[in-house]
Formats: structure tokens, C-alpha cells, sequence
């Protein structure tokens, strides 16, 4: 996933020409931002077209850490406190296969069943 950040309000032939660079949409980011997921080569497609391009001010990677409530990650020294709850929710992009390796390791890791799965 990366975030992609125009140089202005998103004028529609920026989206479209976005969208022409083998990588999804998955939000509008305020302000004149989009989170976008790709395959390596697709991001790398990508990545090509916005350093060649004067409407894109910059891309970059969306890190790990950010997409990890801080108060579940028990492991590092500052948040060492017990989560308030042992339920969390786990969003996952449509990506089939990449999904499929996900759930996997959900199901090995979990220590309860999974009470809820939905699609949006």
C-alpha cells in the first residue's frame, strides 16, 4: 500500500490516469491523497509515472507500524498494558491470493474462532 498525494484538489483525468497504472484505489486520503495497493511490479509502474508526472508532489509506502492500533501491540516496551479487549478487527484488501496467505496465518495464530467475516 502507498499514498499517493497530488498537488491539489484531484482533478478527474489525475484519477483516471492513476488508475492506469496497475494499482486500486482503496481511499480517498484528505487532503488530495489516495491509499492505493498494488503488486510489486504494479507499484513499481506506478512509482515511474508519479516521478514523471508534475501534478504528483509525492508517493510513498505505507509503513507497518500505522496500521496497527498502538494498544495492540503488546510486544514493544511503551504499550505493555493489557488491550482493553482481546477482540480486534482485521481489514484486508480484496487480494485473493494475498488474502489466502493471510487467513492462513489468522487461523494458525488465533486462540479463538473468528466470530465475524464480511465483505465490503
Amino acid at each position: 500500500m502507498h499514498l499517493v498525494h497530488f498537488a491539489g484538489p484531484i482533478k478527474p483525468e489525475w484519477r483516471e490516469a492513476l488508475e492506469q497504472n496497475d494499482v486500486e484505489i482503496v481511499s480517498y486520503i484528505p487532503h488530495n491523497a489516495y491509499l492505493v495497493y498494488g503488486s510489486g511490479p504494479g507499484l513499481v509502474k506506478m512509482q515511474a509515472w508519479a516521478s514523471a508526472t508534475d501534478y504528483v508532489q509525492w508517493e510513498a509506502i505505507t509503513w507497518m507500524n500505522t496500521k496497527i492500533y498502538p494498544r495492540a501491540r503488546t510486544s514493544m516496551p511503551r504499550h505493555s498494558q493489557k488491550p482493553a479487549t482481546d477482540l480486534f478487527a482485521i481489514q484486508l484488501v480484496a487480494d485473493a491470493v494475498a488474502n489466502s496467505v493471510s487467513l492462513q496465518v489468522i487461523d494458525r495464530l488465533k486462540i479463538e474462532p473468528v466470530l465475524k467475516q464480511a465483505r465490503v
